[in-house]
């Protein structure tokens, strides 16, 4: 051991040239000076210059690693410090969190500051990338953050977190586990391109399980490319949450990455979990495929068996999945079987497109849809913008809103979109009790702004009366573009459609739950037809809105301004006599709502 005087010379002869061992450790033991003589409370870390053995207490005394500076920090009780990581690539082998320390990335070599564009305030293109890559055994998460001593005060920023690349088992960048309780914010999460055991995901950005309840804020996170060989799994997920605690996902830009499996892909998924709030993030899902008959090809969120969530504010962009069977769907939100008693699932003020779905097989069930409520989920969704997508298949279609076998559906407020240039069938708002007989006795659709095209096909409404459901309020919404408001299935006979192309024949059907409808098709001429002229459907959507996105189908008019109503929009839809839910306020854009309502997901006051 060099004498404590003679260290300045020792780490002089360093900056000279003189190398030290090839193991990174340090002759100097803890580096000359007692921790508690740390005088800015900081353990550093440098992969360039740092040697585990060091004392961490100043940059020219960094640790080598950072599982070194964690092991120092947890075994010396230094629970005063943040461990601050400097730009460079650190293979960690066995890198676990388990103190209430912050921990920090993204810092310069040199001067030990952070760039003006770090984090997603500068747009992650902050220079001093500090990327810590999985050196560990298949199988190991590339970091670990367990326990219940882990706080909110341990807060995880300025990482890139890479899961490992190749492998024959499920790859993790980032595990949370054991009840703990961190705040990653500003990091780069990108799940590897493993392919899993069976019965296995392929691969993960964020594994959350054992009860943990992370603060996931400001970061991008990606699920990779995984590929889940067998078994009703998913090739690649950003977000998993697996008997997970009261998580909390927001300001963040989620991918579900370009997986493989029964299901491709898919940005958050909820299983077993408690207290979910996910809001204000973009999240992105596509580019991968369905290997499974009646798979997914790519989900934006999925609430599996998880209790009470809040999914608010979000953007959802589907892209082009792929399935490989005939029978195959493609998701914004789902929501299914809660596993609590009294359990809701409170879907608000997103916006949504479902997504464009490509068969290889022959399409014998083909579903694209912005929202699924099913199997008791307790579902309440208001002032969404939705649009259904496209299958790209001919003989089936996207249906924006699908409530199969509720326990209960609000739908309020809302603008549904079913418009797509290249399906043969699109339905705005469909309503059956087929997973659970018996089911969807609870349905109330208020308030909403229904747009299609004029294919004979189309339908704002497609009922299953046969299997039981029941509207317990059908009331003053708007039709715009369909050549007819609703086909039923029933009263009698499943399998055979009745068409009830009018309001009347809607009101007549229903009861007295039904009332205070509107429409705006062309030729319209009963009672119920708001007096404006329109030629088509694209013209009668014209009169709508601000810009009705012709080209796109509609698809514009979910994102940015895109659901904003004309100010020369009729008053019919603008002062309507909707009576809609409390949590249809704010509408989409934040504005609270006053009656007379608006119709649909955009609150106004101009209209014509």
């Amino acid at each position: 051991m060099i004498p404590r005087g003679l260290l300045p010379l020792f780490l002089a002869a360093v900056a000279c040239g003189e190398s030290l061992p090839a193991d990174n450790t340090s002759p100097a033991g803890d580096g000359g000076r007692p921790h508690d003589a740390c005088d800015d409370k900081i353990i550093y870390v440098s992969a360039d210059t740092g040697r585990d053995g060091f004392d961490g207490c100043a940059p020219d005394r960094a640790v080598h690693t950072i599982a070194g500076a964690v092991g120092l920090v947890a075994s010396k009780k230094l629970l005063d410090r943040e461990i601050h990581v400097c730009a460079g690539k650190y293979a960690e082998a066995s890198l676990s969190l388990v103190v209430p320390v912050p921990l920090r990335g993204g810092y310069n070599c040199q001067t030990w500051t952070r760039s003006d564009t770090f984090g997603k305030k500068g747009g992650f293109t902050d220079p001093n990338v500090t990327q810590i890559e999985n050196a560990g055994p298949p199988g190991n998460p590339t970091l670990l953050i367990s326990g219940a001593a882990v706080t909110r005060a341990a807060i995880v920023d300025g990482f890139t977190v890479l899961g490992l690349a190749t492998g024959n088992t499920s790859s993790v960048a980032v595990a949370v586990g054991d009840s703990a309780m961190p705040v990653l914010s500003d990091v780069v999460i990108v799940g590897g391109g493993t392919t899993g055991d069976s019965n296995a995901f392929g691969s993960a950005g964020i594994d959350i399980t054992a009860g943990a309840a992370p603060e996931i804020k400001d970061s991008d996170i990606r699920g990779g490319s995984g590929i889940s060989p067998s078994g009703f799994v998913t090739g690649s997920i950003a977000v998993r949450l697996h008997d997970a605690g009261a998580v909390q996902l927001h300001d963040s830009k989620v991918t579900s990455g370009t997986g493989t499996g029964y299901s491709g892909s898919t940005g958050v998924l909820v299983e077993a979990s408690n207290g979910v709030r996910i809001e204000r993030n973009e999240i992105d899902y596509g580019g991968s495929t369905s290997t499974g008959d009646g798979g997914g090809g790519a989900e934006g969120i999925n609430l599996a068996n998880s209790s009470d969530a809040v999914i608010q504010d979000n953007v959802l962009r589907g892209g082009l999945a792929k399935c490989a069977m005939g029978r195959c769907g493609m998701f914004g939100i789902v929501a299914t079987a809660p596993n609590a008693p009294g359990a809701t699932v409170r879907i608000h003020r997103n916006r949504i497109y479902a997504g464009d779905l490509e068969m290889a097989g022959d399409p014998l069930l083909v579903l694209t849809t912005a929202i699924e409520v099913a199997a008791d989920a307790d579902a309440i969704i208001t002032s969404n913008a939705l649009h259904g997508g496209s299958t790209r298949t001919v003989g089936a279609g996207p249906v924006t809103i699908f409530v199969d076998s509720a326990k209960r559906a609000l739908i309020h407020g809302n603008t549904i979109i079913a418009v797509s240039s290249v399906s043969a069938k699109n339905h705005g708002l469909e309503v059956a009790s087929v997973a659970r007989a018996g089911k969807s006795k609870d349905i109330s659709v208020v308030g909403n702004l229904f747009v299609g095209a004029e294919s004979a096909n189309d339908s704002a409404l497609y009922t299953r009366t046969c299997q039981g459901v029941v509207y317990t309020a059908l009331a003053s919404n708007a039709f715009v573009g369909f050549p007819g408001v609703e086909l039923e299935e029933g009263p009698s006979e499943c399998g055979t459609t009745v068409d009830h192309p009018g309001v009347s024949d809607l009101e007549t059907r229903y009861g007295t739950p039904a009332h205070g409808n509107l429409a705006l098709r062309p030729a319209c001429s009963e009672p119920a037809c708001i007096p404006r002229a329109c030629t088509n459907s694209d013209d009668c959507a014209g009169i709508v809105f601000v810009a009705w996105d012709k080209t796109g189908a509609g698809t514009k008019n979910v994102f940015d301004d895109g659901p904003r109503l004309s100010a020369t929009a009729p008053c019919a839809l603008v002062r309507s006599d909707a009576m809609l839910d409390a949590t249809a306020s704010p509408d989409v854009f934040g504005t609270a709502r006053d009656m007379p309502f608006t119709v649909g997901a955009h609150e106004t006051v101009a209209c014509q």
